[in-house]
């Protein structure tokens, strides 16, 4: 039996607990001791490794010497010693172990200074990895029965999409594909900002100056304009504020006239946005709207924070004081009703969390908005910890910082932001530009289009989100760079070999089963036959046994990249794990002949060992195809 990667941590983890309760005498959570467990920067160094310095200061004793007594308990006798244990620990859970299975798994044990090292037996893993039936061998649904609500994209209507919901969307669809493959449930709202006093602005700007036939030309983007100038004519006019106030009121009481405008402003944008969230490949489970929680939802909550004796009158306003929930954070009160008896947005997303509660009884909430909303999201946690809801911890704030061109922050009511539309087309174009230099024959659009999708999400989502970053046309389709553009042709560089190869397509499960047939026997016990295919001379031979070994083991890491990035909300996790896995590969293609000299000369032999070098190759395709499906990113047919 092969453990994956994430099963190979606990079991080590249990391993180290087991053995400082057994020298020390001292109890370290397996959680913790799981959570610390680092990679070594060389793989000459080891696979995993468990930083002593937190245990040391717990004990009283140096770093150096815990690593090395820990060191002395492992070996496969005092193992085995420790089986019953050992499987103690894992009684209550599904998770069953055999010890002298993992033992098996493990070549040595070492330590480097105050770490201690465990070496993963890679030929046993290739092994595995050869003769498995599964396009990602070592994948665990390990998220099955877990529930999540994410909200993300949330586009305003009467606004073109702008690039800040790009963010939005690339980062929440990413957490929304990575959940799913995980197994959990996972709830995709697409919350439009379809409500609010803004669409009383808007209405107004309409009766102002509206152009029907304008609009029937310009769409969402007429509306913008519209939008742009009444904000600019209310800085000199204090009544426009206030005719947009009753115009929004009137909308609120379901005034016809008022109501049929605001529908038909509403569909011109959804039909816009729609042409986006297809060419980006968005699988929203619902798209609905701040609309949705109207006149009574409000008044519920009005109701039910009045019946808690929780709103309390300030300056004319009702408001819900949150000094008791943050007592060390200076936080506003969460505002419900202003001065003039409106009420605000913040009331209509304590609605929706109370109804997505109430609809999907979710583990974890997401909202992956503006790091600037995080006074909003307090807020709105806040009011719900004070109203006893046991949902209020499960409220995540997924905030990312903001996207700047050239250094220039964008303003929406300034009209200086920046909308997908122009921002997709200036990189469209360059891609365009790209395959005709790459001399691609057939569907260049496609190409362009998946290069320019590609390489849009992937500068948003190689970055740690919550910083802010410069968005370089000149940089994002670079194919030597961090870019999908990189990964992508890598990716296709591999189809390549399978198609001079005339090897089975990735997705040809019928093929795949016939060949690994013919070689299951040879390589299910013996992984080592992997490493023979590749090297020929013994001068390359450490070279190329390392290069291998480390491909071995970051196909095996997939399942523990999924799941750090799922924890740490951070899709830049999967980014720089394809980078490092694409790199690897052709690391792996400049030193060795994947293609038997048979192939070369286009003769239509197969060797045995030329089989197997594609098998493995055909996993690393598997991967950073899942990988980049993960991101929301496709592999062009050909480049």
């Amino acid at each position: 039996m092969v453990y994956s990667y994430i099963e190979i941590k606990k079991i080590i983890s249990s391993e180290i607990a087991v053995s400082i309760y057994k020298k020390y005498g001292f109890e370290e959570g397996v959680v913790s001791i799981f959570h610390s467990l680092s990679t070594p920067p060389k793989i000459e160094n080891g696979d995993i490794a468990f930083p002593c310095f937190n245990i040391a200061k717990k004990i009283g004793e140096k770093p150096v010497d815990i690593a090395r007594a820990l060191c002395e308990e492992f070996n496969p006798e005092s193992i085995k010693e420790k089986k019953e244990a050992m499987e103690a620990l894992f009684e209550s859970s599904d998770f069953k172990i055999d010890v002298e299975d993992f033992a098996s798994l493990i070549d040595k044990i070492s330590i480097e200074g105050p770490y201690l090292n465990f070496h993963i037996n890679k030929s046993k893993v290739a092994a595995y990895l050869l003769s498995s039936r599964l396009a990602i061998p070592f994948h665990d649904r390990f998220m099955e029965g877990y529930r999540i609500v994410i909200d993300y994209s949330s586009c305003n209507i009467a606004k073109p999409y702008g690039i800040g919901h790009i963010m939005s969307t690339a980062i929440g669809e990413s957490l929304k594909r990575c959940y799913e493959f995980a197994g959990a449930f996972v709830a995709g709202i697409n919350y439009l900002g379809d409500w609010g006093t803004q669409f009383g602005l808007v209405l107004l700007a309409f009766e102002f100056w509206g152009d029907e036939k304008k609009l029937d030309e310009g769409g969402v983007y007429y509306l913008y304009e519209l939008y742009v100038r009444i904000n600019e004519e209310q800085k000199n006019d204090a009544s426009i504020r206030e005719k947009a106030k009753e115009i929004f009121q009137k909308l609120e009481d379901d005034d016809p006239y008022y109501k049929k405008m605001w529908e038909m402003i509403r569909e011109i944008s959804i039909k816009d946005f729609q042409k986006y969230y297809t060419l980006f490949g968005n699988t929203f489970t619902h798209i609905e709207g701040e609309s949705q929680y109207s006149k009574s939802s409000i008044e519920n909550v009005v109701h039910m924070l009045e019946l808690n004796g929780i709103l309390q009158e300030s300056d004319g306003a009702e408001v819900v004081f949150l000094d008791d929930i943050y007592p060390n954070e200076k936080i506003p009160p969460c505002m419900i009703k202003k001065s003039d008896g409106t009420t605000t947005y913040a009331v209509r997303d304590i609605a929706a969390a109370l109804d997505r509660w109430q609809r999907f009884h979710f583990d974890e909430s997401l909202y992956v908005i503006n790091i600037s909303q995080r006074l909003h999201i307090q807020q709105i946690k806040g009011v719900i910890k004070k109203l006893n809801l046991p949902f209020a911890d499960s409220m995540v704030h997924v905030a990312f910082g903001t996207m700047t061109f050239s250094g220039e922050k964008m303003q929406t009511r300034k009209g200086t932001i920046k909308f997908l539309r122009e921002i997709y087309e200036q990189v469209y174009q360059q891609a365009l530009a790209l395959t005709e230099g790459k001399n691609v024959s057939k569907d260049k659009e496609k190409t362009a289009k998946d290069l320019a999708v590609g390489a849009i999400l992937f500068a948003i989502l190689k970055n740690n989100r919550i910083k802010d970053f410069d968005f370089q046309f000149d940089r994002v389709l670079n194919f030597e760079g961090d870019t999908a553009a990189y990964i992508q042709y890598t990716a296709v560089r591999i189809k390549s070999i399978f198609k001079k190869a005339e090897f089975a397509n990735s997705d040809d499960k019928t093929s795949d089963e016939k060949i690994l047939a013919r070689f299951t026997d040879k390589i299910k016990n013996d992984g080592e036959i992997l490493y023979q295919v590749f090297i020929t001379n013994d001068e390359s031979s450490d070279d190329i046994r390392n290069l291998i070994d480390s491909i071995i083991l970051e196909i095996y890491k997939f399942d523990d990249i999924l799941h750090n990035l799922l924890k740490e909300k951070e899709p830049y996790i999967l980014c720089r794990y394809l980078l490092k896995l694409a790199n690897l590969f052709n690391q792996l293609y400049s030193k060795v002949r994947i293609l038997g000299a048979e192939k070369e000369s286009q003769a239509k032999t197969e060797s045995d060992e030329e089989t197997i070098r594609l098998v493995f190759v055909r996993r690393i395709y598997q991967v950073l195809e899942k990988g980049l499906d993960l991101l929301g990113i496709s592999i062009p047919d050909a480049l």
